[in-house]
């Protein structure tokens, strides 16, 4: 398998460092660079080739969801997957609408990011347990919501 070249788009500094050495110590993986802010997302992928964003939903200057809306405007062949302690179904879903071709919850462990990354650089997608849990609670929460009207 060639290597997978991947943006780390976390605000908080410590996680973003932690998941960057951990990511570093597999052999096909490359974390090409991290970034704590949608616009610098959009400088980093300007000056480097990167496959996969694993990126933060709640972010200073252009959250997740807005920067997926400018890379994929200005067509940028990158896929995305969202790293987040966001748990709700709607929101996922709009991270999906979006573009992200996967979403994690923060409470899953390095072996599913890894398998995550591998899964959607391979052209999958990725959804840990407990965002399809979400997901699909939503989808019951709105069809009830409609049927009730």
């Amino acid at each position: 398998m060639k290597t997978i070249n991947v943006l780390i788009a976390e605000d908080h500094s410590l996680t973003a460092k932690l998941l960057a050495r951990m990511l570093s110590k597999k052999k096909n993986i490359n974390v090409v660079a991290t970034a704590a802010d949608g616009n610098e997302v959009l400088s980093i992928v300007k000056d480097h080739h990167i496959d996969i964003i694993l990126m933060d939903l709640s972010m200073p200057f252009l959250d997740g969801i807005q920067t997926m809306e400018q890379l994929f405007k200005e067509n940028y062949n990158i896929k995305v997957i969202i790293l987040s302690g966001h748990t709700e179904g709607k929101l996922i879903q709009k991270s999906v609408m979006t573009g992200a071709s996967g979403y994690l919850t923060k409470t899953v462990d390095m072996n599913e990011i890894i398998e995550a990354l591998v899964t959607v650089y391979e052209g999958g997608t990725y959804f840990d347990e407990i965002s399809l849990e979400s997901i699909q609670r939503s989808e019951i929460d709105t069809n009830q919501n409609n049927t009730i009207l």
